[in-house]
């Protein structure tokens, strides 16, 4: 490896307000490397800064063990047990950063290489990259076949696709025998043509420059040599960094040789790039691109906030956001405004109630478009309020949905309800939809389950349950009208995969080979409780549920009357009668001294199925009934 170390020093003459003036000496120590050899992607592949970028899993659930560890600058996987011929309950992962997925390329060849032995002969190892989450989509899977000798094993594949969040890693669950790797790397080797320039290094965006700050509207950039010259020249792109493009060659792209200092593309660089919007933060993306093969590198990527934000000489606007908040159900005690101009800070921006739950906060904001959500309490509830992709007033990336606006002047946006772009009482209703989940026969080891589902991105543990007695776990989401998916995890996706759902069950749907719970929301709804993976409640066996279970329900089906009666332990009782949607038609409480003996007139309902639940406060149970007339 050579260093190259670059000392710029130059005077820039920038023009102010039509008068040419000696801005700064510009006095810089850059380093930056080179290498003739295909750069690694894996970050700490040599183990020499211990477990560093790695994350190791185990499905303790499933009674698994295993003890990882650095120990001579080599992973070792230890003291496996419990294992059972799944391969993935033991995993050594590396999940790729920005930077590194970044640099994956569609349609070309990259190869996997590494070190591994173990205290056995033919001990079985699987190498797996791909999507991490999600549906665990594969781009490439070799099984190896380990030594007591370290050798070096190698896998060749094509990047047919690439994801927002994807894991290098080894699956080593079908043996409870030692795993001691070193050595990894993940270099791109080809891809069916001319391979393009490297990805430039040194790359770098500043709101100063030796310490003094650039102007309003201005960023410093700087860059060293890197290979141009000849055939490979510098390619800057921008865009603010709350509407970057899918293809950054898509957005602006600077016009090196227009500004002091900028090396004219084909030399280092240290300039102030001026006419950004004041305040906003913004992505640059410096590609070194082959004018023969027009072929661009991985770019480099760098985000930097625009001098001029909380004054800019005027070019900042006061806006006034507002939100009804008369018909949430839930709790809070003060609403806050949260955005990429302010971080998404939590509880920096507290908003006042000016009366009929109607909060206002007003703000200073530089020119430009911003993303912002609703939220309370310093976040609360995890996610603020909960927005639909396509609403008109969101735009949604990265999985995120927010709402959108762009700050031209000083205004005072529209009142909207809370989770709506409408004011309250106008536009799709928002339903507080609980679902309820029995753990009783779940035999691993859990802390919190989680609701996953389309509604909220599959986000992993930003919908956490509240154990309310026993086994049964509760959470009520505002869900607007409309058809859902939805599953229960724990921990954050702890399994991976959530509840493992029978295809064909009465309350899923499956489509491309995953099964999940289904849902429609036209009303506000208690759903029935389930038992982990099932359709219906748990079955405890319990003498409690024994009882329960022995209560008859009848007739059924019936023409509108229905009858409760049997023997059952002194307690409260509350019997429900649900639609398919989970609507609540009827409901009634009562206590039992020894028995219950009820009449329930249903004559009202439709002609159609429905679910009857009886829950007391050890058991549950519920039941098809259909209402024919």
């Amino acid at each position: 490896m050579n260093y190259l170390l670059l000392v710029i020093q130059k005077a820039l003459y920038l023009p102010k307000t039509n008068v040419m003036k000696n801005r700064f000496i510009l006095s810089m120590m850059l380093f930056f490397s080179f290498s003739g050899m295909a750069q690694n992607l894996i970050n700490n592949g040599d183990f020499s800064n211990g477990l560093t970028s790695w994350t190791s899993y185990i499905a303790d659930w499933a009674g698994v063990n295993a003890t990882f560890a650095a120990t001579n600058n080599e992973a070792t996987i230890t003291g496996i047990s419990g294992t059972a011929g799944d391969t993935w309950h033991v995993q050594l992962n590396q999940e790729l950063s920005a930077t590194q997925l970044s640099s994956l390329v569609v349609g070309a060849t990259y190869t996997a290489t590494f070190q591994a032995r173990s205290n056995v002969n033919g001990r079985p190892l699987r190498f797996w990259f791909g999507e991490n989450g999600g549906g665990f989509t594969m781009v490439h899977m070799s099984d190896f076949s380990l030594t007591t000798t370290m050798a070096t094993y190698e896998a060749t594949f094509t990047m047919s696709n690439t994801f927002a969040a994807m894991k290098y890693g080894f699956e080593i669950g079908t043996s409870n025998n030692d795993v001691i790797i070193d050595n990894v790397t993940l270099t791109q080797t080809g891809g069916g043509g001319p391979v393009g320039p490297a990805q430039p290094v040194g790359f770098v965006a500043e709101n100063n420059v030796g310490g003094n700050p650039v102007g309003s509207g201005e960023v410093f950039l700087a860059c060293g040599p890197n290979n141009v010259g000849g055939n490979i020249i510098y390619r800057l792109f921008y865009a603010p960094t709350a509407s970057i493009p899918a293809d950054p060659t898509t957005a602006t792209e600077y016009a090196f040789g227009t500004t002091g200092g900028d090396g004219n593309g084909v030399n280092p660089f240290g300039f102030v790039m001026t006419g950004l919007n004041p305040g906003v933060n913004y992505t640059f993306w410096l590609y070194q691109y082959n004018t023969a093969d027009m072929l661009f590198s991985t770019p480099a990527i760098v985000t930097q906030t625009a001098g001029g934000q909380g004054g800019g000489g005027g070019n900042n606007f006061m806006v006034t956001f507002r939100v009804d908040m008369s018909e949430y159900a839930g709790t809070f005690t003060t609403m806050e405004l949260n955005g990429n101009f302010n971080n998404w800070c939590g509880n920096c921006a507290p908003m006042t109630n000016v009366g009929n739950n109607i909060w206002e906060v007003t703000v200073e904001l530089p020119a430009g478009p911003i993303e912002y959500k609703f939220s309370y309490d310093n976040w609360a509830n995890i996610t603020g309020e909960v927005l639909i992709e396509g609403m008109p007033c969101t735009v949604s990336a990265f999985g995120f949905t927010n709402r959108s606006y762009n700050v031209t002047a000083d205004a005072t946006l529209p009142l909207v309800c809370y989770q709506s772009c409408q004011a309250c009482g106008e536009g799709p209703a928002t339903r507080n939809v609980t679902f309820r989940l029995n753990m009783a026969e779940f035999t691993g080891t859990f802390t919190t389950p989680e609701v996953n589902g389309s509604f909220n991105n599959w986000c992993g543990n930003c919908a956490p349950m509240t154990n309310t007695s026993g086994d049964i776990w509760e959470l009520t989401i505002p869900l607007m009208d409309g058809n859902y998916e939805y599953k229960f995890s724990f921990d954050n996706w702890a399994n991976q995969t959530g509840e493992v759902l029978t295809p064909g069950s009465p309350c899923t749907i499956t489509v491309e080979q995953f099964t999940n719970r289904t849902l429609t929301v036209s009303a506000d709804a208690t759903l029935p409780i389930v038992c982990w993976g099932s359709c219906v409640d748990c079955a405890t066996g319990s003498i409690a549920q024994n009882e329960l279970d022995a209560v008859s329900i009848f007739p059924n089906p019936s023409n509108g009357t229905v009858y409760v009666q049997g023997t059952l332990a002194a307690g409260s009782y509350e019997v429900l009668v649900q639609d398919l949607n989970g609507r609540t038609v009827y409901s009634t409480q009562g206590f039992s001294a020894d028995a219950i003996n009820l009449n329930l007139d249903l004559s009202k309902l439709e002609t159609g199925m429905y679910a009857i639940q009886i829950i007391t406060n050890e058991a549950s149970r519920t039941e098809k009934l259909l209402i024919g007339k």
